[in-house]
């Protein structure tokens, strides 16, 4: 998603920081910040969300399968 932002328009500034969903919202309030990334949604007057997309689980490990159904192999 950076990298599109940035070739497509790189006057734009750009950066990510971890936080919670409260502090996201008083920093688009504030005008601190134009837009967020966040993974719950809010309802707040004058502002837009827009879904990016759904998310599908995805088993990363280096465990056999069988760990995950509590079978040993």
């Amino acid at each position: 998603m950076f990298e599109y932002l940035h070739d497509d328009y790189p006057e734009v500034a750009i950066s990510a920081w971890p936080e919670e969903q409260v502090e996201l919202e008083h920093w688009l309030g504030s005008g601190l910040i134009d837009a967020a990334l966040g993974y719950t949604s809010s309802v707040v007057e004058n502002r837009s969300q827009h879904r990016l997309q759904a998310d599908r689980p995805v088993l990363v490990s280096t465990r056999p399968l069988g760990w995950v159904y509590g079978r040993s192999e």
